[in-house]
Order: structure tokens, then sequence, then C-alpha cells
């Protein structure tokens, strides 16, 4: 049995886990195209499922087409199933990967969609849908009512329900849920000056957690499964800074790797432990992707991460982190192979054997990570 360790940085908390099986490392073939050059139709993954099986995005040189992922191969592409999604890919996935929800331009508008596996697409109107529950369904974003947004909640049965706000609020946006779908995060308007209110919604509950700096926002945001921790990336002027909300430490800057000023979250695992993303590494825009570990708002590069469990990726760059499983375990994001070519990739991590998790204690910060 291997022992493993890392120590976060920022907070010199070094981390055991006793391995009982091998780390997976797989780079995701180019999808069956044939009318376009070879090196202009990588798949670009976007969104990665709870449970890690299933990811979706779209490819280089047809950003308007969808296309899912797994194990098996990849899917057909929406639209030739007869389904019209013109559009950016889609903003959030299932728990099982059996459905999706994102937007889509109908008639020069923009109308929200709910995709299932089966082929049927759900019209959801004029919104802006942002995240699924596991299950997929019940759906948060905003629906546009006139020159002002209101965060809302989607059913099948009920379609969409305007979530609670202050009355003299200007405008709101849904853009987390959690895994059950009882919780919801976004921002408001107009209640704090100038300043955006990061809020959170419990059922009918409203509750104001932070005033944030934000003149507009990404829809990569995720809630931990308790609703607890929330991460996101707000755009401060024109430069996207990832931040971190929890009950336990308030707002927080999630930073970028030294020299950056360039920061984006895109994932959190069910118990809120492990946030993905990533961070340019200078003006060029160079980024690679890494993760923020427990409460440390410094990153770790993913590569040197799974390095700790056995995963060499010489000659690789890891540009981002666009997904993690729910239990923390698998990782999904893109990167450039050793040829040089733009690849997605996805990993796994062992889950810990018997001798389980242990927090070894806290350490003096800047030692080295140490593998025994």
């Amino acid at each position: 049995m291997k022992i493993v360790s890392i120590i976060t940085a920022g907070t010199g908390v070094l981390f055991a886990w006793a391995l009982a099986s091998a780390s997976t490392f797989t780079s995701i073939p180019r999808p069956p195209i044939t009318s376009i050059p070879p090196r202009s139709f990588s798949f670009v993954p976007e969104r990665m499922s709870r449970d890690g099986s299933t990811l979706t995005g779209f490819v280089a040189s047809e950003v308007m087409r969808v296309w899912t992922w797994n194990t098996t191969g990849f899917g057909i592409p929406l639209d030739d199933q007869g389904v019209s999604l013109f559009g950016p890919p889609p903003h959030a996935i299932s728990g099982n990967g059996t459905r999706f929800v994102g937007i889509r331009v109908v008639g020069g508008a923009l109308q929200g969609y709910r995709w299932n596996s089966g082929g049927d697409l759900d019209d959801l109107g004029a919104s802006i849908p942002s995240a699924i529950s596991a299950d997929g369904q019940r759906v948060v974003g905003s629906v546009l009512n006139g020159p002002n947004a209101r965060a809302a909640v989607w059913t099948l049965s009920d379609g969409w329900t305007q979530l609670a706000t202050p009355v003299i609020a200007s405008g709101s946006s849904a853009h987390a849920i959690t895994a059950d779908g009882g919780g919801a995060a976004g921002l408001v308007t107009g209640v704090s000056g100038s300043a955006a209110t990061l809020a959170r919604w419990n059922g009918s509950n409203y509750t104001e957690l932070a005033s944030v700096p934000f003149t507009g926002t990404s829809s990569h945001w995720s809630m931990s499964d308790s609703g607890s921790i929330i991460v996101g990336t707000g755009m401060v002027g024109s430069t996207s800074t990832a931040f971190r909300y929890s009950d336990s430490m308030g707002y927080q800057i999630l930073a970028g790797l030294i020299g950056s000023s360039t920061s984006q979250v895109n994932s959190l695992s069910g118990d809120g432990s492990i946030a993905g993303g990533f961070s340019n590494i200078d003006a060029s825009g160079d980024r690679r992707g890494v993760l923020w570990l427990g409460m440390s708002t410094t990153p770790i590069d993913i590569t040197t991460y799974l390095f700790g469990f056995g995963i060499n990726l010489e000659g690789w760059r890891l540009t981002s982190v666009i997904g993690i499983s729910g239990d923390g375990l698998t990782f999904a994001g893109n990167g450039i192979d050793p040829r040089g070519m733009s690849s997605p990739w996805i990993a796994t991590i062992p889950a810990p054997g018997p001798a389980g998790a242990m927090l070894l204690g806290t350490l003096i910060f800047g030692r080295r990570r140490r593998k025994a």
C-alpha cells in the first residue's frame, strides 16, 4: 500500500492518503470528424457529470455544435439528432450525465433549454439556465424579464418560479445549485449600493452573504452538497477572479499562480474540499490547471497534484480543470499533449484504503511535499 502526502500551500497542512489501487490518466481522442483539418477538431470539454462518467463540450472548429463523451466514446452531435442547439456549450450537466442545460439562439433571441438523453428537448423560454440538480429535475438560472434578469428555479411541472429577493433589488441571478436541488446561490444587485451581493437561497429562505466587487460573472459556479461552500468566478473590470464563500471563513478571493492576475474556478467536489479551475501564468495568456485544497486560497498545479498520486505527466501541459466528481477522485480538463496538440484529459485517483485519509498535523509552510 502506498502513502501519498501533499502539503496545501498557504496553510502548511499535510494530508496523507493510504492508496488502495492505481491512478489512471486518459487522453480523450478526437471525435469522428473527417471534413475539417486534423489539427482543428479536438474536443473541448466544458462540464463533467457529478459521477465522473460524462463530459459535454464542443469541437474546436464547430463552437455551435454540442458533443458528449463517456467511456464508450462520443455520442452523436445533437444537431445530427434533429436538435438545433445553435449557441454556446451547455452550462451544466446532471449527476449521471443524462441531462444538461444551456442556451441557444432561436430567431435571434436567447432561449434556455434542458436536453434529455432520450432525445427530448424542454424549451425553457426566455431564460439563462445556469445549474441543474444531480437528478436533473430542478434547474436554476435567470428569467429574462424586461431590462433586468431575475433569479428563478425551474421544474417540469411548475416552469420558472422566481426566487425571493428584496423589493429594492434591481436584478438577480442564480448560478449554482446543491446536488439535491434544495439550495441555490447567485448574485443580487441594488441592495448594497453599487456593489453586487452574494446571496443564497434555501427553499423560500433568502440570505445575503457578502458584498462583492463584481461588474459581471461567469456561469462557472458550484456549491457543496450542504450548501455551506460556494465557488464561482466574477469579473472585476476585465479581469476574471475566482472566489470561495464558506460559512466558516466567509468570502475569499482564490489566488492565481505566482505572477498571475487572472483565475477562474470551474468545479467543486461534493464536500467542498477541492475546487478546480485555471490560472494564467503570464501576460501572454498561457494558463495552467489548478486546484485549491481545503480552505487554502493558494492554488496547487494540477500536474503536481496528480504526480503525487503516481501519474507522470512528462511532456504534458494541463491548462485547465473543468470538472471534479462528487467524491473528489475524478478530474477532467484541457491540455497540450507531448506532441504539442490540444488534448482533453480525464484522470482518476484511488479512494483511500483502510487506513483512511489522515490529517497528520500542521507543518511549517514551505516544506516540501513528501512521499513514503
